[in-house]
């Protein structure tokens, strides 16, 4: 379980989140919205480790953060370009593995394993930066796949992405294991019903929690976060309000 009890962060002087209190179970996948800059990317990032709470605490099943082990909790940005070092594709999947001392053999299986559950083994050698927009997020997840993360957050993963490469990114995400929480943070409502439960973010705080189903078919509440629903749930609106 992810666990954040009483968790505040600021840059500099500036509040980003305050307070929160938040509980995601293992194998649970959440969705989390909110306008940019209520503090998503900023939780993603203290979940993962990258930055310390100046207030709370974070246990990842019952360890401290600072105490959890390397790829307990794996992370995708929203641009891969921001963490792929490697020249190839099977070093950048790699590169995670050999940097935690993982005997060669298991190495190399893991490799293979992850590229041909993200259908990237044709691009075991290609050069990464000639990859595509979709086939970079691809290698991203892979190679967070690799380390047999428990848990796996995907800040904005798709933004950058057209439809069809969005589609076939969400599609490579039920290859996961289902032991696998997911943390997906998404600017795109339609996503968000893929989850079963959605947390909303305003001001560095949550709003909302429960299931998008619930949250799309509240007015007030979709307004109050300056979130437009998808199609259907504002068609159903509409109809009402004739």
């Amino acid at each position: 379980m992810i666990s954040l009890k009483e968790v505040s962060f600021s840059y500099s002087d500036t509040p980003v989140i305050e307070g929160l209190n938040l509980e995601i179970g293992e194998g649970e996948r959440v969705a989390l919205m909110g306008p940019n800059g209520c503090g998503k990317s900023t939780l993603a990032m203290l979940v993962k480790g990258l930055i310390i709470p100046n207030e709370g605490s974070i246990h990842i099943d019952d360890l401290p953060i600072s105490e959890a082990p390397p790829g307990k909790v794996g992370i995708v940005f929203q641009n891969p370009e921001d963490q792929i070092a490697a020249a190839t594709v099977e070093r950048e999947v790699a590169f995670g593995l050999e940097n935690i001392g993982l005997p060669r053999d298991e190495m190399l299986a893991r490799v293979d394993e992850s590229l041909k559950r993200f259908g990237l083994q044709a691009y075991k050698r290609h050069p990464s930066h000639l990859l595509s927009g979709g086939q970079l997020q691809k290698l991203a997840l892979a190679s967070a796949f690799a380390m047999r993360p428990d848990y796996l957050i995907l800040d904005e993963s798709t933004s950058m992405l057209d439809p069809k490469s969005r589609l076939e990114f969400m599609s490579a995400l039920d290859s996961l294991p289902p032991k696998t929480g997911i943390i997906f943070i998404t600017q795109f409502p339609r996503e968000a019903l893929n989850f079963e439960r959605l947390i909303v973010m305003s001001a560095g705080r949550i709003i909302f929690d429960g299931s998008p189903e619930k949250f799309f078919s509240d007015e007030d509440k979709t307004t109050s976060a300056a979130i437009d629903p998808p199609v259907e749930f504002a068609l159903k609106r509409m109809m009402g309000n004739l």
